[in-house]
């Protein structure tokens, strides 16, 4: 085989296997963990700013933040000084 068409076929090889292994959609799956005796779920979103917990109830179908995920860290830092 021709160097330049081995060199050619190597640079695509490494473009599209950087290409698979890059996370380009956030939130693709979610995975629920499903509420004991309920028709509500939490599941963990990813988003700009970090991590979210998020609630889902499927009888009325709303989905909202699960709690104050910065009151919870400020009164975490607040209780242990960090």
């Amino acid at each position: 085989m021709n160097s330049t068409i081995l060199s050619r076929y190597e640079q695509a090889q490494t473009l599209l296997q950087g290409f698979a292994t890059t996370n380009r959609v956030k939130n693709e799956t979610v995975h629920p963990h499903w509420i004991e005796n309920s028709h509500c779920f939490w599941y963990l979103k990813d988003t700009n700013n970090g991590k979210q917990f998020r609630l889902v109830n499927a009888n009325t179908a709303s989905n909202t933040v699960a709690f104050d995920h910065q009151a919870l860290a400020d009164g975490l830092a607040l209780a242990t000084g960090h």
